[in-house]
């Protein structure tokens, strides 16, 4: 016996939610919204700030018309838009009625497992980057006898005297540049 759409729905938002990174949690996405509208095609499009940064897709032949049914999606929080998601079928109407309220409450979900992967992927940048000025900060302080607080600043200095992110002066400064 098939469970119903809404119990399928919520074991799909777990799994979702299982998902580390961004690439990884989008092809969950695209996996599971082919399975829920029965479509042949799947894209999701990202859109951090105001430029598309990565678009992802379960179809080559995407570019090459033929589908029939088109339905696109907003991937958003009540913060944040996150992009869209879009599903495709060789088949005229294939997406209407209770396909496409099906696939819009799991857009929902997929926005905020996408919105989370996104988060925990940005603490993880942001805790590497601070070991790395870290290890940066110390290698000043000893190659130069200097205390933590001016170290820091000399690190901040060369950073901004050569145009680039204090994480990236930090990891020229630890691979011995």
């Amino acid at each position: 016996m098939r469970s119903s759409p809404s119990a399928e729905l919520a074991q799909v938002a777990a799994v979702l939610h299982e998902e580390k990174d961004v690439e990884s949690t989008v092809d969950v996405v695209l996996r599971h919204a082919r399975a829920i509208t029965g479509a042949e095609a799947a894209t999701v499009v990202l859109t951090p700030g105001h430029g598309v940064a990565m678009m992802w897709a379960t179809c080559g032949s995407l570019a090459r018309t033929g589908w029939a049914s088109v339905l696109s999606l907003r991937l958003d929080t009540r913060r944040t838009a996150i992009g869209a998601l879009s599903v495709y079928s060789p088949r005229a109407h294939a997406f209407g009625g209770d396909v496409a309220e099906l696939a819009r409450v799991y857009a929902q979900h997929a926005a905020v497992a996408l919105a989370s992967a996104q988060a925990e992927s940005g603490l993880r940048w942001a805790m590497d980057a601070r070991h790395v000025i870290g290890q940066a900060q110390g290698i000043l302080m000893e190659r130069h006898g200097l205390d933590a607080e001016t170290a820091f600043a000399m690190l901040r200095n060369r950073a901004r005297d050569r145009g680039v992110k204090l994480s990236e002066r930090a990891e020229g400064i630890v691979a011995g540049e």
